[in-house]
């Protein structure tokens, strides 16, 4: 159920995303995102935009295809960050621009240089 807050009173939004919701909020553009689970390998992303009171979903960049990832949301200067591990070796970053996302980077680790190098 959620609640806006209108000139003198409260009021109910009919249309709500059943999916629940995992993370904090992040506002960018307008709009507030939050990453929700809707099946053990899927995380879309709920967008409420604040001038419509409407909500949104937005499919996540990555598909998670084992139980070793982590995901989060972040804002990035403004905009919103997927950030997608793999067990801490494996960093992508991405970023959502009008409604696609965008690879802003990704780290991976490298082998270590071999001893006497």
């Amino acid at each position: 159920m959620v609640h806006v807050l209108g000139t003198h009173s409260w009021r109910k939004i009919p249309q709500v995303p059943s999916y629940p919701i995992t993370s904090e909020g992040v506002f960018a553009n307008g709009c507030l995102h939050w990453l929700a689970v809707c099946k053990r390998d899927k995380f879309p992303i709920i967008r409420f935009d604040m001038k419509t009171e409407k909500f949104w979903l937005i499919k996540s960049p990555r598909k998670i295809t084992t139980g070793l990832i982590r995901v989060h949301l972040v804002d990035l200067h403004g905009q919103v960050g997927f950030l997608y591990m793999v067990m801490d070796y494996i960093v992508e970053v991405w970023v959502l621009k009008e409604r696609q996302w965008v690879m802003h980077c990704k780290f991976e680790p490298k082998p270590p240089l071999p001893k006497g190098f």
